[in-house]
């Protein structure tokens, strides 16, 4: 197995399994994760600036040449009143299921960490969904905790405005 970061031109390559880790996500919380009948075009839009900035990575996993994994993230900002105004966080992470248990997943982790240790960020962040226990369980094994829980709720549309009003 390979470890190297990414280019532009790995992109298409790794758009399927970047749309396998969003149904998967959908599925587990549609709420959250549902995706729009257009969200290829609306992620390469995206994308591209997002491969321009330099703190953003894309890590691969490759065996025989064949993608088997992927981890994408990119530095964000908090409010500047923390000590860690700046930190970088996973955007996409996926392993090929024949591909999961033999330590992928965990050489992304560390790629990544390597690559923004060099770059001095000073933290590395991801959000999941709640369902997926197998994926805590490989990130908490490379050192992740738990740091915050989201919790949402839904809200129905606006009132549609009527004639009268």
């Amino acid at each position: 197995m390979t470890i190297r970061l990414g280019t532009s031109a790995d992109i298409k390559r790794v758009l399927p399994l970047m749309k396998k880790h969003r149904a998967l996500h959908a599925g587990w919380d549609a709420a959250q994760y549902a995706i729009r009948p257009d969200a290829d075009r609306l992620f390469q839009l995206w994308l591209g600036p997002a491969t321009e900035d330099p703190r953003a990575i894309l890590i691969l996993a490759e065996e025989d040449k064949r993608i088997i994994g992927y981890l994408a993230a990119m530095v964000e900002s908090d409010l500047p009143i923390f000590v860690n105004d700046e930190y970088a966080v996973i955007k996409g992470m996926w392993v090929e299921p024949e591909a999961r248990r033999h330590g992928v997943g965990k050489a992304l982790v560390k790629r990544a960490c390597e690559e923004y240790v060099a770059m001095g960020v000073p933290q590395l962040r991801i959000r999941t969904a709640t369902d997926n226990e197998a994926g805590r369980k490989m990130l908490q094994s490379c050192g992740f905790r738990v740091a915050t829980i989201d919790l949402m709720i839904e809200l129905p549309p606006p009132p549609s405005e009527t004639a009268e009003e």
